[in-house]
């Protein structure tokens, strides 16, 4: 979902590439049962999907719980003197589409985030569920940030437990903003443990600011290059296209709403591999912040 200020990266205003950077260091679970993610050697190896043997009843109440915590939590708890900021967020999307490829055809997902915000790192948790299948997902994740000049970096860890086995996962993003409101982006995740690849992002956009900064237009583009997470092959391949806009509507310091478009379109990396379909995906949701 845009990079405001490095000190702004948890602001009101949502980041699509904070929230595609965290939601790509996750740890992921999915109930017994479930249809798995059409994602390929990836889906073998970063996945690494887990069945358990609970009820997938009981899965769709710790997401509603944990959905509630995300609500209740930052009206609770009030920033400290030190500047400590809580966040949380509930989102919508028609597809969970990464790397251009959708990993669960057809289904509609939600997830919820709540984080914490202290100086110039950020520890934020996430649950994702699929509406009509049984598949979920829980994240963990930690993440640095400061500036060099006039760029904007971030970096960030995350560990993965599966019964016994753990992967280890890093990211960074690295921002270039203009006064016009235009952005330059590249954010790179690669895999340490598992898959030992990367992938990598070049992504540039202009924040359009209306009614007194009440609503914000970001028309965007992204560049997808693989280095053997979407494919077992340790060349960097040009892997998808895609474009969209972000609206977002700022209620109050604390409350937004916002609307995102997005469509991507496979390059040669996902054409070797029969990934031919243009795909679309559609998110709303809110994000409150005190």
């Amino acid at each position: 979902m845009n990079v405001k200020d490095q000190n702004e990266i948890v602001n009101i205003m949502p980041d699509r590439q904070r929230e595609s950077f965290l939601g790509a260091l996750n740890l992921e679970i999915s109930s017994m049962g479930e249809v798995l993610p059409q994602h390929n050697e990836r889906c073998l190896h970063k996945e690494m999907v887990s069945r358990l043997t609970g009820s997938w009843v009981l899965i769709k109440i710790d997401f509603l719980i944990f959905a509630v915590f995300v609500l209740l939590t930052p009206a609770t708890i009030r920033a400290g003197e030190n500047g400590d900021t809580f966040f949380g967020s509930v989102i919508w999307s028609s597809s969970y589409i990464s790397e251009g490829i959708d990993n669960l055809p057809e289904r509609q997902v939600v997830q919820a985030e709540i984080g914490y915000s202290i100086a110039d790192f950020i520890f934020s948790g996430v649950i994702l569920s699929a509406l009509t299948e049984r598949y979920a997902e829980f994240s963990i994740a930690a993440e640095y940030g400061f500036e060099i000049g006039t760029v904007d970096i971030s970096a960030g860890v995350a560990t993965t437990f599966l019964n016994n086995l753990f992967t280890v996962e890093v990211g960074a993003l690295v921002s270039k903003r203009f006064e016009s409101g235009i952005f330059v982006d590249f954010e790179s995740v690669s895999d340490l443990k598992e898959v030992k690849g990367g992938f990598y992002e070049l992504s540039t956009g202009w924040d359009i600011e209306l009614f007194s900064q009440k609503l914000s237009v970001t028309p965007f583009a992204l560049l997808g290059i693989d280095w053997g997470i979407v494919r077992d092959q340790r060349t960097l391949q040009i892997n998808h296209y895609s474009f969209g806009i972000e609206n977002v509507y700022v209620i109050s310091d604390a409350f937004a709403f916002f609307l995102t478009l997005e469509t991507f379109h496979p390059l040669a990396n996902l054409k070797d591999i029969d990934q031919t379909d243009h795909l679309w995906n559609i998110s709303a949701g809110f994000e409150i912040e005190l």
